[in-house]
């Protein structure tokens, strides 16, 4: 099994559409620096600005910290599409072009689909990782780390918000929980996406399924003002001001994995079609 993961990580790696969804994401977070980002730069050299009002810093100008620039709606709207480009649909092209028949050929076909399933996971979360990272690090360069401050409205986490104590005691850690958060929802879309593989014959709805489940749940949220549940809500480190916690996030990451994995693997170890 090792040896079929590395093949599909190889794979992966090689995949034109990871570098294009890549350009994509690092191409909304890194106008973000120059919009957002650098303007704030000259107000850190004001004196007046020191004493009348705490300085910004990297925690609510960094594209994840920031809920008002184009970019951070944009980048975390399209997270559903952007995870699943790079590798989600290569189940569905290795059906059609055949490669399938001949992987099983070679090796029992359930170490095919545990090393697709962990492929598309990792690198559906990469794409959304690495964006994010390389923001945070050119806005760690241009910004002071200062501690937020509770009483400062410059920043939105509330006293509801999710991981709140950790926000304003050790930020970075909490910035470094929410990257990981944001990973594993990435892996989970792109693997939704792979799990759709076995009901459509289309490549293209294959990549805007995801997108079209989490928006349909998002709105059904919004109607029975369950918006805790709403991964549109959660997956922002700004967050918004609803009473999020880490159990009802934990409860939307635990069904969505366990639907993924349980429809792909046991639907593809079971398929004999192929």
């Amino acid at each position: 099994m090792i040896t079929m993961i590395k093949i599909e990580l190889k794979r992966a790696i090689k995949s034109k559409a990871f570098l294009v969804a890549l350009i994509i994401g690092c191409a909304i977070t890194v106008s973000h620096i120059f919009q957002w980002v650098l303007p704030q730069t000259q107000y850190l050299s004001l004196a007046f600005y020191k004493t009348m009002h705490p300085p910004d810093s990297v925690f609510n100008t960094w594209v994840g910290g920031n809920p008002y620039s184009l970019q951070a709606y944009v980048f975390f709207l399209i997270l559903p599409i952007l995870a699943v480009i790079p590798y989600a649909d290569t189940f569905f092209t290795d059906k059609e072009s055949g490669f399938i028949k001949n992987v099983f050929v070679r090796v029992d076909k359930k170490y095919y689909y545990i090393a697709k399933y962990i492929t598309v996971f990792i690198f559906g979360g990469l794409v959304i990782l690495i964006p994010l990272v390389i923001n945070l690090i050119l806005t760690a360069t241009l910004m002071p780390s200062l501690i937020p401050q509770v009483t400062s409205l410059t920043y939105t986490v509330g006293g509801i918000s999710m991981w709140n104590s950790i926000f304003y005691t050790n930020p970075y850690l909490y910035v470094f929980m929410y990257l990981a958060l944001d990973f594993i929802f990435g892996g989970i879309f792109a693997t939704i996406a792979l799990s759709i593989s076995f009901f459509v014959n289309s490549r293209f709805i294959v990549l805007i399924t995801p997108f079209i489940i989490v928006f349909s749940f998002s709105t059904l949220l919004k109607l029975l003002q369950l918006r805790v549940f709403d991964p549109f809500m959660f997956l922002q480190p700004s967050q918004p001001n609803l009473n999020i916690t880490f159990s009802s996030v934990l409860i939307i990451m635990i069904i969505s994995l366990l639907l993924s994995a349980g429809v792909f693997l046991i639907k593809g170890v079971r398929n004999e079609t192929f």
